[in-house]
């Protein structure tokens, strides 16, 4: 396990030339969501080299490449688009198509745009506890 339930086999190339590293943000997020969602979350695709990235038909510019990008299936129990909005709570980037093409399997979900440190940790901590309490407010108020 490199992440609370999540394996390094997980998140390998899937070509075989091994290539299995993700930042730190990515993994913190992960593990938040795993958490709240309570069930188990299957990868679909983690690391890709830019051979097998170009294989997939994968952007050129895929995060994939640089360890900042899962490919989550929804877990029982959720829609595509109710899944898609509990990561939105965890990462900044969710996207559930591509090329116009809606997702069916879920979602991808991304840090391009969160260059998380040291300095920055206390601040994200407190912000996804924000989201997570709000989050918990709206189904409370639903009932």
């Amino acid at each position: 396990m490199i992440a609370y339930k999540l394996s390094r086999k997980e998140i390998t190339c899937q070509c075989g030339c091994g290539f299995a590293t993700l930042t730190w943000s990515l993994l913190f997020r992960w593990i938040l969501l795993r958490i709240f969602v309570g069930k188990a979350i299957h990868v679909n695709s983690g690391c890709r080299c830019p051979a097998h990235n170009a294989d997939e038909g994968g952007s050129p510019k895929s995060q994939h490449m640089w360890g900042k990008a899962l490919d989550l299936r929804t877990p029982e129990g959720y829609t595509v688009h109710s899944f898609a909005e509990v990561c939105r709570m965890f990462f900044p980037v969710v996207i559930t198509s591509y090329k116009g093409k809606a997702y069916t399997w879920g979602c991808h979900v991304d840090v391009r745009s969160d260059e998380m440190d040291i300095k920055g940790i206390g601040a994200t901590i407190c912000k996804i506890f924000r989201l997570w309490t709000e989050y918990i407010v709206l189904q409370r108020n639903r009932k």
